[in-house]
């Protein structure tokens, strides 16, 4: 039961305006979709961008997905300083 008069329980509509959380959730999507691109089997991950050896190499979704990846750890780091700073003084 989600009552006023108890705060834990309670999330004001107001919070879905504030910026931090619009930003989690953006990085949430970027790190999803940069793992789904890491996880697309090599007959559509398109072509070989760079080759170690014979056997190994990084396809274009692989540095897609790297890319995503490292952008939403960035923009989550960042949401936490944003997050830590407007609510935790």
């Amino acid at each position: 039961m989600t009552t006023l008069d108890d705060p834990g329980s309670y999330i004001p509509p107001t919070r879905l305006r504030q910026p931090a959380f619009w930003m989690a959730f953006v990085a949430i999507v970027l790190l999803i979709c940069g793992l789904f691109a890491i996880a697309l089997p090599d007959s559509t991950s398109g072509p070989v961008v760079w080759e170690f050896s014979a056997n190994h190499g990084l396809r274009q979704a692989d540095v897609i997905g790297l890319t995503l990846l490292v952008l939403g750890s960035g923009l989550v780091w960042i949401t936490g300083l944003i997050w830590q700073w407007r609510y935790a003084r």
